[in-house]
């Protein structure tokens, strides 16, 4: 018998939120950190942050900042009454990771972006839009998403982040970590926009060590 989909994956065994430890975000922007959410995009089986059910999901736009506390348990409640609908939504997240994953990597080494990866960009942005307005804030107006428990808030925020910074000059400034082993993009904010590594202290001196030892067998 085919057991039915949970918050947990294929456990029933549940989980409190936070009790993993989640890596840091080094992407600068919700988008980027969404996609450096899975250890190697091309061989599955790595970390990967959403796995393996949609409590694992919002337990990362948690830790993001994404969302609060008090939204996430509503969250969490309203999909243990859904758990086909939490499981959906949960595909849908990875689906648009691996698309904007791919775009990304298009766009930072200047070839065109795969259509299929644009339309899965393209129609989660349509679903964003159904999804809120803009109302007056401030000194101007500002985005607002409509209000309620909708399981796929979380692919509507980051869709909303990944179109925002397709259409901006940061998106001059996306790197794709330099170390051999990592996928990671980041906005590099150097002034002189020279930094090739996710992280200087792990990537970085990685990379060092690696190259310290190449030369060392070079000359023996």
């Amino acid at each position: 018998m085919t057991l039915a989909p949970t918050l947990y994956g294929k456990s029933h065994q549940p989980r409190e939120i936070g009790r993993r430890s989640l890596g840091p975000l080094r992407g600068g922007d919700l988008c980027l950190d969404f996609i450096n959410t899975v250890e190697d995009h091309d061989q599955p089986g790595g970390f990967d942050s959403f796995a393996p059910g949609y409590v694992n999901v919002i337990e990362w736009f948690t830790h993001a900042g994404a969302m609060g506390e008090d939204q996430a348990s509503q969250l969490l409640r309203h999909a243990a009454e859904e758990p086909r609908e939490a499981a959906s939504v949960r595909s849908r997240a990875t689906a648009l990771r691996r698309a904007l994953y791919e775009i990304v990597s298009s766009l930072t080494s200047g070839v065109e972006p795969p259509g299929e990866s644009m339309a899965t960009c393209n129609e989660e942005w349509r679903h964003a839009l159904d999804s809120g307005r803009y109302v007056p804030g401030g000194d101007g107006i500002t985005w607002q998403w409509n209000e309620g428990n909708q399981l796929d808030r979380v692919v509507w925020v980051v869709t909303h982040s990944a179109v925002d910074l397709f259409s901006s000059p940061r998106m001059a400034k996306v790197r794709q970590c330099a170390a051999p082993n990592c996928q990671r993009f980041f906005l590099d904010g150097s002034k002189n926009g020279s930094r090739r590594f996710c992280s200087a202290a792990t990537c970085g001196t990685a990379e060092r060590v690696r190259r310290f030892r190449d030369r060392r067998k070079s000359a023996t």
